[in-house]
């Protein structure tokens, strides 16, 4: 049976209620479990804790923890990029890279999303660094051949054929005498 376009908000939202859990872990403790994984299979979860002095949400680190099982060195200026993560969306990086949230009233169901979104955004931290390196990479690698051959308005840099646009797009097209010579630059990076 296939799904009617006018039945996916529903079923979404059946679906994405029941793949929450929260779990009473103690006097004042909850545990919210969500669908969304790591990459090892654990999954995305917060912590939330009620005292005297108001609502606390927190990962208790398990977002930056699992950037270590990725052999990912979370050196100064990582953290500070996990910091300003926080920050944008409404929490605080710890010292020890735990994100919270404190909060006078119970927390809302975006507060949990803003919790989980910081979640995932640290998790992908590995990934952006690499494709920034790779997009610099292959800037300097461009500048640097045309910085020996010399400009010439025949030469194009991110170039696909006119009547092709749905293929890749080729770092530098330099006409030879007969014909062409099309160059991709390829930056060297884990992709997993």
């Amino acid at each position: 049976m296939q799904t009617a376009a006018h039945d996916i908000p529903e079923l979404l939202k059946r679906a994405l209620c029941e793949a929450f859990t929260v779990d009473k872990l103690g006097h004042g403790e909850w545990l919210i479990s969500s669908p969304f994984l790591f990459r090892d299979g654990d999954g995305f979860s917060i912590y939330l804790r009620h005292s005297d002095d108001g609502w606390l949400l927190t990962d208790d680190g398990s977002a930056a923890a699992h950037l270590f099982f990725d052999d990912f060195d979370l050196n100064e200026v990582r953290s500070r990029h996990i910091e300003t993560l926080a920050d944008v969306n409404g929490l605080v990086a710890s010292p020890e890279h735990a994100l919270t949230r404190r909060l006078d009233n119970a927390p809302d169901a975006y507060d949990i999303a803003d919790a989980l979104l910081t979640m995932a955004q640290v998790m992908a931290l590995p990934h952006i660094k690499a494709e920034a390196s790779d997009r610099g990479f292959r800037r300097a690698a461009k500048a640097a051949v045309i910085g020996v051959l010399g400009q010439d308005q025949r030469r194009a840099s991110d170039w696909h054929p006119p009547d092709r646009t749905n293929l890749w797009t080729a770092d530098l097209y330099l006409p030879t005498a007969d014909n062409a010579v099309v160059a991709f630059f390829v930056g060297n990076y884990p992709t997993s």
